[in-house]
């Protein structure tokens, strides 16, 4: 286990790098205040993926001024663009998203950005949960299921990160065996 936390720390560091590289932080910091939320924000990395929100009244103007800065950087693979504010999917935030898929030192890193709306007041805020109820145990229980799906073509389709983050905090599954029959109780499959 020892290996998923320093493979945790060194994407962590590798995506700090990216981060500054990129300086996405600073092209939508002229529209509000960015953040880095996810695995990135947890120390939950398993794989080269950054999600980055931009939490204020949905800026169209500012969207697409961010995706015009983002265009011509050097080493960007390629751009997705997706409005999902009408997304019916409860695991997909409803605003605009930005899909970047950057390389930086010879390996593809992909990075999630979306300008939602401010959450309701008292809505759940799901990085505040995982950040206030994870421990190292559970952290490195999490990674060692992440580190065994991230791959797997359901994955980020039908089963989420949110699902081995709930298990693992909430029923106390303990490994990818249990994280199976924890998903099977829904109907689904890894």
């Amino acid at each position: 286990m020892d290996d998923l936390i320093k493979r945790e720390k060194d994407l962590h560091s590798e995506g700090e790098q990216v981060l500054e590289k990129l300086q996405i932080l600073n092209i939508l910091s002229r529209f509000g205040s960015p953040k880095t939320v996810g695995s990135f924000a947890t120390g939950l990395m398993v794989w080269r993926d950054l999600d980055i929100v931009l939490e204020k009244e949905i800026d169209e103007k500012g969207y697409w001024e961010t995706v015009n800065l983002l265009f011509y950087s050097p080493r960007l693979k390629y751009l997705t663009l997706t409005d999902f504010r009408n997304s019916t999917n409860p695991n997909t935030p409803k605003g605009l998203y930005l899909g970047i898929k950057y390389w930086f030192e010879n390996k593809e890193w992909k990075i999630d950005v979306w300008f939602i709306a401010p959450r309701a007041p008292g809505s759940e805020n799901f990085n505040e949960w995982i950040k206030e109820k994870l421990d190292e145990k559970s952290r490195r229980i999490i990674l060692g299921i992440k580190s065994k799906i991230y791959n797997n073509p359901d994955y980020k389709k039908k089963i989420y990160s949110v699902d081995i983050y709930k298990a693992v905090i909430n029923e106390g599954i303990v490994d990818l065996g249990g994280f199976r029959k924890y998903l099977a109780k829904s109907g689904r499959s890894i």
